[in-house]
């Protein structure tokens, strides 16, 4: 009992704090009831973790002067396989091994590195996790109902390890950057705030000292001095006539013509053109035309309070308010009519 209450509160942690990609996939994970759906979306819980951490850590690398030709050799890979996305993620940590703090989320190495920086039992665990994702995921293996509720209940603890160890990405807030306009020596920025497991993400407004990228998926640190552009391999896109909206992750680039992306919300891939001039002059570390990574002053901000309304809100608001209205009216008559009688 004790054990399954403290499996719920981290469980809601997890779907309430973390950063959308995660916490979405989560959810989506903890609230499948077939076997067989819950161990494909653990995998995607996996994968979405791992590619968020090396993303990160890609263009953190990208905004700084460290050239490495190991790292770049694996940049350019023009299909990475889950393992070379492992790959980059440890091979640009080891970059810092005697200045983690240089890094726009210093934690990040301590997840993976002990103080006499060998690994920690974490880097194990993504070892663990891809070589049982390799051999059934993407092959046309398929297993029993029973087989699937073993795998399930032997790699959802090493999952809820990972996350747990990870607690420190809910201080870092990614922000979808929606409206920009100048106001006297400030940049006020309407944004979206993407933590958490909701799809309607809360409506903020954060003013600081430097523009932010209308469009972009954007970190802040924990001192809301400084962010760190995800794009392009990270993107947004809103609805359109062959594409939902969504949060799309870079798996491929074919052959310099195209990007091609990965929504894990709903499946679909979207190839386009739209992201490859800027990734390939981000590859070319040409970093001030991105300008990726950004010392700022936030001079005000408005925590979440705020949600935007979709539709539905918009017409329950209008009835509710239109009853209240009606009701209103009816008090006021019914007052009226004694008062009448008695003049």
């Amino acid at each position: 009992m004790i054990a399954r209450a403290l499996r719920s509160n981290q469980q809601h942690h997890f779907e309430a704090d973390y950063p959308f990609p995660i916490a979405y996939a989560y959810r989506l994970m903890e609230n499948s009831s077939n076997p067989q759906t819950k161990f494909f979306r653990l995998f995607d819980v996996f994968e979405i973790t791992l590619k968020y951490l090396a993303i990160i850590v890609i263009c953190d690398y990208l905004s700084s002067e460290q050239k490495a030709e190991n790292i770049e050799y694996i940049l350019r890979k023009h299909r990475p396989s889950i393992g070379h996305w492992h790959r980059i993620y440890w091979e640009i940590l080891a970059l810092y091994h005697d200045r983690s703090k240089e890094m726009f989320i210093p934690e990040l190495y301590s997840f993976y590195h002990n103080s006499d920086h060998t690994s920690t039992k974490n880097k194990k665990i993504f070892d663990e996790i891809i070589a049982v994702r390799n051999k059934f995921k993407g092959h046309g293996t398929t297993l029993s109902q029973k087989d699937y509720s073993y795998w399930v209940d032997e790699l959802m603890p090493k999952i809820d390890k990972l996350l747990t160890e990870l607690v420190f990405l809910s201080e870092y807030r990614l922000i979808l950057v929606r409206n920009l306009k100048y106001k006297g020596e400030r940049f006020q920025h309407e944004i979206n705030l993407c933590m958490g497991s909701h799809s309607e993400f809360a409506l903020d407004s954060i003013a600081c000292n430097v523009p932010l990228e209308y469009g972009r998926f954007v970190l802040i640190n924990k001192q809301q001095n400084a962010t760190l552009s995800l794009y392009p391999y990270i993107v947004y896109t809103e609805a359109g006539d062959d594409i939902n909206e969504g949060i799309f992750f870079l798996e491929a680039n074919i052959d310099n013509k195209k990007l091609e992306y990965l929504c894990y919300q709903n499946g679909q891939r979207l190839r386009s053109e739209k992201y490859l001039y800027d990734y390939l002059k981000l590859l070319g570390h040409e970093t001030p035309v991105l300008d990726i990574r950004k010392e700022m002053e936030v001079l005000e901000s408005f925590p979440h309070s705020r949600r935007k309304l979709d539709k539905g809100h918009q017409e329950r608001f209008f009835m509710s308010f239109l009853l209240w209205s009606s009701l209103s009216v009816l008090l006021v008559i019914s007052l009226a009519q004694p008062f009448q009688k008695e003049i």
